[in-house]
């Protein structure tokens, strides 16, 4: 599951030709990087990946079988695949035969039999989140924010693409993933102050 949410403006010319001017895009437990998150926090994976383990807690199993540190240094490709994003991101998490992980033999085995539980796992959290996100909506939120910050500039802001994607992880944490992509934390996005303080960090150099 992966639930999206758009908020943008779109102007029209003289001949009704549209042009969008900015678009924020907020994806949220999307499964090519809750997977992932899963799979490390599961097999108790030690990587120099600085995203926070996932919450709820998952509780990891140890195994004699697995090669903790072969799978771990695979693992740090995997994620770096797919946090750049764009073609082929998604490859190394996708079911039946997993080609995107026909490189990283330590990860096929373990990534197979987990892959099942892992969407599991973020379906229930997805769901837990649509009933708190129906409770506290404000679909108006981001508009609002970008009116404000145009006239705190004085001008229309400039045409900009912004990513989010709301992970759940620990902490009021985020990251920027490449240009335009952020990762965040579901509880810095749920804390108005903090978040509202990060889309302005990241909208004011753009817009």
């Amino acid at each position: 599951m992966d639930p999206c949410q758009t908020a943008d403006v779109t102007i029209f010319d003289e001949d009704g030709v549209a042009t969008p001017t900015w678009q924020i895009n907020k994806s949220v437990n999307a499964p090519e990087l809750v997977v992932p998150l899963y799979v490390r926090d599961r097999l108790g994976l030690q990587t120099s990946s600085t995203v926070p383990a996932l919450t709820p807690s998952v509780r990891a199993i140890p195994s004699e079988a697995l090669n903790v540190a072969a799978a771990s240094t695979a693992w740090e490709s995997v994620w770096a695949v797919i946090a750049q994003g764009g073609p082929g991101s998604s490859l190394p998490y996708a079911p039946v035969r997993f080609h995107g992980l026909t490189e990283y033999s330590e990860l096929i085995g373990p990534w197979a039999w987990l892959y099942e539980e892992a969407e599991a796992w973020e379906g229930a959290k997805t769901k837990i989140r649509d009933r708190v996100e129906r409770a506290r909506a404000n679909p108006m939120f981001e508009q609002t924010l970008i009116e404000d910050l145009a006239v705190e500039l004085g001008r229309p802001v400039k045409p900009f693409l912004l990513e989010l994607e709301i992970l759940p992880v620990e902490g009021t944490w985020w990251q920027q993933a490449y240009n335009g992509r952020v990762f965040l934390s579901s509880q810095l996005e749920a804390d108005r102050d903090a978040y509202t303080s990060l889309l302005l960090d990241l909208l004011k150099p753009i817009a």
